[in-house]
């Protein structure tokens, strides 16, 4: 008789997470995490790539701690996002990591062009503000995830097309010079002219 385990790994939620980015994501928290909230970086984040990322955007104020919080927060949604649109898209998307990458292209895009311009923006108090920033993320990482699919797809269509010209047999050549004919076809042949 086998025994069974009383919680299989495959009924637990983050079974269908992709292992890699799941580790580096718990192995960057846990080595960034901790100087930062124990001495503070002051107005800098303890991950150098975001401070950039932030101030592009455009959210300069956001300091120290409150900038590695935005990051871990955009990790988590590249994993929530990539797994999600993989089951939906599948051999159309471009995997479960390169989706959630897209995604967070596509938040930074859509908050650094469109987020400061629309005038609901400043005439609203800060959790209006807030939902306006969410919803304009989530548009702007969906669009930009299906924009980039289809172009994808598009470009693999047009190279398969060419590729299958380029292996397809070349049409069969003209005859040179004329099969010989029967001698009675020629003579009758001869004859009607």
């Amino acid at each position: 008789m086998q025994k069974r385990s009383l919680l299989p790994l495959a009924s637990l939620p983050f079974a269908s997470l992709p292992l890699a980015p799941l580790l580096a994501g718990a192995a960057l928290a846990a080595l960034s995490g901790d100087p930062a909230l124990a001495r503070g970086f002051g107005e800098g984040s303890s991950l150098p790539i975001v401070d950039n990322l932030v101030d592009w955007i455009g959210f300069r104020d956001v300091t120290g701690d409150r900038r590695d919080l935005f990051a871990y927060s955009l990790i988590g949604y590249a994993l929530f996002f990539g797994t999600l649109t993989d089951f939906v898209l599948r051999e159309r998307g471009f995997g479960k990591a390169l989706n959630g990458v897209v995604g967070i292209a596509g938040i930074c895009l859509a908050l650094h062009f469109v987020g400061e311009r629309l005038p609901a923006f400043h005439d609203t108090t800060g959790p209006m503000r807030f939902n306006l920033m969410l919803i304009v993320a989530g548009a702007g990482s969906a669009l930009t995830l299906v924009a980039a699919a289809v172009l994808k797809n598009a470009a693999m269509g047009f190279l398969q097309r060419n590729l299958d010209r380029l292996y397809r047999a070349p049409p069969p050549k003209p005859l040179a010079t004329e099969p010989p004919l029967d001698p009675r076809i020629a003579s009758a042949l001869r004859e009607k002219r």
